[in-house]
C-alpha cells in the first residue's frame, strides 16, 4: 500500500526516514522509484496530504539532493501550503523541509541568478506578515528563521535589519 494513504504520523515519519535511507543507494530501479516518490510528493503537497508530502520531501532533500534539486523551484513555491497550514505539526514539517531544501541550494552555486530569484520570491512571501491569521504569521516567521539560518550572507546582507523591524512591528 502507498505511504501516501496513511494518516498515522509516527508511521509516516518512520516510513519517510526509511525512504531517505533507500535514497542513499544507487541503482536504476531505485532511481525511478525515488523520482516517482518525488513527483507524487510534489503533487500531494498541492492537492492532498501536505504532512506526508513534507516528511517525504525533507528526507529526499537530505538523502537525494541531486534528485530533489530538479524540483527545488516548484518546492519553494509549494512549501507555503504547509507553512501556512492550520495544524502546527504541518507548519513545523514545512519549516523542516524548507531547512533541508535551503541546505541543498546552499551546497550548489548559491550566487546563481536562479537561486537569487528563488531566494527573493521566498523572502518576499515570508516577509509578508500583515495577515490577520496567526497560522500564516507563524508560518512566515518559521520561513524567515530558515532563510536567516541557511541563505548566504550576500543575499541577506542588506535585508537583516528590515526583517527585524518587520518582526518587531
Amino acid at each position: 500500500q502507498s505511504l501516501f494513504t496513511y494518516r498515522d504520523v509516527q508511521l509516516i515519519t518512520a516510513a519517510a526516514q526509511v525512504l531517505g535511507k533507500f535514497a542513499r543507494f544507487k541503482g536504476t530501479m531505485l532511481s525511478e522509484f525515488l523520482e516517482a516518490q518525488l513527483r507524487q510528493s510534489m503533487d500531494l503537497l498541492a492537492s492532498g496530504n501536505p504532512h506526508v508530502a513534507l516528511l517525504i520531501l525533507r528526507q529526499l532533500a537530505e538523502n537525494a539532493p541531486s534528485l530533489f534539486y530538479t524540483q527545488a523551484g516548484q518546492f519553494l513555491d509549494s512549501v507555503w501550503i504547509g507553512l501556512h497550514h492550520k495544524d502546527i505539526t504541518i507548519r513545523l514539517a514545512g519549516a523542516s523541509a524548507l531547512n533541508q531544501a535551503l541546505s541543498v541550494l546552499s551546497q550548489r552555486d548559491s550566487n546563481s541568478n536562479t537561486h537569487t530569484t528563488w531566494y527573493a520570491k521566498l523572502f518576499a512571501k515570508a516577509r509578508d506578515l500583515a495577515s490577520k491569521n496567526p497560522d500564516m504569521v507563524h508560518g512566515s516567521l518559521l520561513a524567515l528563521q530558515e532563510i536567516l539560518l541557511k541563505v548566504n550572507n550576500a543575499f541577506m546582507e542588506n535585508k537583516f535589519k528590515p526583517v527585524c523591524d518587520d518582526v518587531i512591528k
